[in-house]
């Protein structure tokens, strides 16, 4: 089964990612890999929240880094800053690619290993064909090695409170009814690991937006920054889970 996989890179290295895809090329057409970067991105879509969607699901996430990469405040404060949580939680791997010389080891991503080999960028190789075959190579290693690239257990313990609604809802998760749930009360049930969605549909019928949560290695839940993407009369708010016990508290 191909791995869902998501580029991160700033469009001013447009060429050196476009050589990288035609290395990859071949790991897709074996089902290896299934490559999202935002050319896919259709005309008139939102891309910011395309964006997020498809980094979401990727399971396998490559940053493609150099000066224009780290100065970059899209590529820095949205796209890596969710990667890195994703890798922290456990639900994705995320691989530095080192495109051009510059000063990233002190960066979030520093402590991982990076391609090429040794982290010699790519733009320093006499043949630039050589390091993306080498590259793709450690790619394809991976995904052969790992049936998955993250562990994760089978459920973790998601509560969900409520304070002060003024009305029972519709809790709705990946858009299946799930519970209903007083104006203030809690819940408690079992959620297999993976990205979810989490909905509210209260009388008469407002309806909150899907918004995010995830379960990671050993239980451990979390949200993305979305809580601004709220409905006015609805906010979620929530942190860190421990262990298999996580709480998402609802208000008005």
């Amino acid at each position: 089964m191909a791995i869902d996989t998501f580029i991160s890179y700033a469009h001013a290295d447009k060429a050196l990612y476009e050589q990288l895809m035609s290395h990859l090329k071949p790991l897709e057409r074996e089902h290896l890999l299934n490559i999202w970067s935002d050319p896919r991105i259709l005309p008139g879509t939102d891309f910011s929240r395309e964006i997020l969607l498809q980094l979401h699901r990727a399971t396998l996430i490559l940053l493609l880094v150099s000066r224009h990469f780290v100065v970059s405040e899209f590529c820095w404060s949205v796209e890596m800053e969710r990667a890195m949580a994703r890798q922290e939680a456990g639900t994705a791997r995320v691989i530095p690619i080192i495109l051009s010389p510059v000063d990233w080891n002190t960066c979030p991503f520093g402590r991982l290993q990076a391609l090429p080999q040794l982290a010699a960028p790519v733009t320093t190789w006499p043949n630039r064909d050589e390091a993306f075959v080498e590259i793709a190579r450690s790619i394809r290693q991976l995904v052969q090695q790992v049936s998955r690239p993250f562990d994760v257990p089978e459920t973790a313990t998601v509560f969900i409170e409520t304070h002060d609604l003024g009305a029972a809802c519709d809790i709705f998760i990946d858009d299946k009814y799930v519970h209903e749930i007083a104006s203030s009360a809690r819940i408690q049930m079992g959620v297999e690991p993976g990205e979810h969605f989490i909905q509210m549909f209260a009388f008469p019928r407002q309806k909150s937006n899907r918004l995010p949560f995830q379960i990671g290695q050993n239980g451990i839940a979390y949200f993305d920054a979305w809580r601004a993407e709220a409905s006015p009369w609805m906010a979620m708010v929530g942190g860190y889970g421990i262990g298999e016990l996580f709480v998402i508290r609802l208000r008005p």
